[in-house]
């Protein structure tokens, strides 16, 4: 009865010992596993500044409040305040007086008219959509960050859709692929493309800390 009892417990003692390794190369294989396909992510494409040096690209997106305020500097310590040109003058504006004006005049306005308008969505890359044509699985976005007390974030929005309808345009894709969205805060203006893998959520948005950057203009 004895060595009955004891190889019952050596025969236990083997059974738990076996389901133990098994279930260690189980964890381990699965361990393993996700290391070798870890989840996808969204990935940053690209970071563009929307203000551009030497144009004045910006300028339309101002809010009316914020320009009335910027088009009357004050002068002195007083209350007394002085006409400024306005800041949505550009160099755009900047036409001869007179009733008439020569052809050199109007092609060098065409010109500037064609640079700026190329400078506005300067942004709007087309490596982006090819990025977005080479992969059909994977869809687009588009993050804007600007300082909403100062800019008029709804039209500011409406010409990044209208970058996004020609980054779609040149790629041959509907244009739904590419979301455009509002990030909140950042001291400059700025757009970040995205690549958002299948079943991937949106890229979370990381605005600016806007006490950090000093008062609001």
């Amino acid at each position: 009865m004895e060595w009955r009892r004891f190889l019952l417990l050596v025969s236990f003692a083997v059974v738990v010992f076996a389901a133990s390794c098994s279930q260690n190369k189980i964890a381990d294989g699965t361990t393993a596993s996700v290391s070798a396909n870890p989840q996808p992510a969204p990935r940053m494409f690209d970071r563009r500044v929307l203000d551009v040096a030497g144009f004045h690209n910006l300028n339309e997106f101002i809010r009316p409040d914020v320009r009335m305020r910027l088009d009357k500097e004050p002068v002195g310590d007083g209350d007394e305040y002085v006409e400024q040109p306005s800041v949505s003058d550009s160099s755009l504006s900047d036409e001869p007086s007179g009733e008439t004006v020569n052809s050199e005049d109007d092609t060098d306005i065409d010109t500037r008219a064609r640079d700026l308008e190329k400078v506005k969505f300067s942004w709007a890359r087309k490596k982006f959509g090819d990025a977005l044509v080479a992969d059909s699985t994977v869809t687009g976005a588009i993050v804007l960050y600007a300082d909403e007390n100062f800019y008029d974030v709804y039209k500011m929005l409406h010409h990044i859709d209208q970058g996004r309808d020609r980054i779609a345009a040149d790629g041959g894709f509907d244009a739904s692929r590419i979301q455009v969205i509002f990030g909140g805060y950042r001291g400059r203006a700025q757009v970040e493309l995205w690549i958002i893998p299948e079943g991937v959520n949106l890229p979370e948005a990381k605005p600016e800390d806007r006490e950090a950057n000093g008062p609001a203009n």
